[in-house]
């Protein structure tokens, strides 16, 4: 199961675009990232016994996205989630900031572990912090766990993001 949580781009370029005559173009930040969850629940069914690790609930999916963001000043968030087994869940929340020669991204990922998917009980959580140059791509991985398990409960989030100017 995987959905888009949110999605906030600031009003800055629909402003900029209405305020704009019909010839004129406005110069924005197109970022383009693609990614992957991986996630497992520690939870073993009755036909997965004696305990096995293959048969524990396992969830994959992956994504692309493009947005657009204001140049100078400007940030936009993004928001990933899925679930495994009805009871881990992660969160991936990302903050693009954009500067003339490049963007900064902060990326916080969450692993919440309870009695289902809307769980709020915070089990795991780890953050990176990117800079990417204009015309370059950059990326990262990060895994968040829960040690009170013995790290079986995992949340794993690898990321890839190209930035180039473009004119609209």
């Amino acid at each position: 199961m995987f959905t888009t949580v949110s999605t906030s781009v600031v009003v800055v370029i629909l402003a900029a675009l209405a305020a704009s005559p019909a010839h004129a173009s406005v110069q924005m930040r197109q970022i383009t990232i693609s990614g992957s969850f991986h996630l497992q629940d520690d939870d073993v069914t009755a036909w997965c016994l004696p305990y096995n690790p293959a048969c524990l609930p396992k969830a994959s999916s992956s994504f692309t996205k493009t947005i657009l963001v204001p140049v100078y000043g400007a940030s936009a968030t993004q928001a990933w989630s899925a679930c495994a087994g009805g009871e881990v869940r992660g969160r991936a929340d990302f903050v693009f900031y954009s500067f003339s020669s490049a963007v900064a991204v902060n990326h916080n990922l969450y692993m919440f572990e309870g009695s289902s998917c809307n769980s709020t009980d915070l089990d795991g959580q780890d953050a990176e912090s990117i800079t990417v140059v204009n015309d370059w791509g950059g990326g990262g991985s990060t895994r968040a766990t829960d040690a009170a398990d013995g790290y079986l409960d995992f949340v794993e989030f690898s990321f890839y993001l190209t930035t180039k100017l473009v004119w609209v």
